[in-house]
């Protein structure tokens, strides 16, 4: 059975924030370059990768950006500077799952 997997994913700064939306960032160009630090990435299946909204870096930073000055022009403004501004919440696929499967699964996150 799976579960999120919430620890170490709160971001406080939008640096903080856009790094890991970076770090996340599934195009295959990202992948290549990631690559070559890190072993472990097989680069022939980044056609493989999904992201559940389907943003790229770019949007998903404008999304980010347009949402927090939204929160920030409210009157219930909360502009701590510990405030959590993103958080990352992991959810792993059943390893066992097949690829057919695995596609209708992530889809209906």
């Amino acid at each position: 059975m799976a579960s999120c997997k919430f620890e170490k994913g709160k971001y406080h700064s939008k640096t903080e924030a856009k790094a890991h939306l970076r770090h996340d960032d599934i195009s295959v160009e990202n992948r290549k370059i990631a690559a070559k630090g890190n072993s472990n990435i097989d680069v022939s299946k980044s056609h493989l990768n999904r992201s559940l909204c389907g943003l790229t870096y770019r949007e998903a930073c404008e999304k980010y950006d347009k949402r927090i000055e939204f929160l920030d022009n409210t009157t219930n403004t909360n502009r701590r500077k510990d405030r959590v501004t993103l958080q990352n919440i992991e959810v792993p696929v059943p390893a066992d799952l097949e690829r057919e499967k695995y596609n209708r699964w992530i889809n209906w996150l």
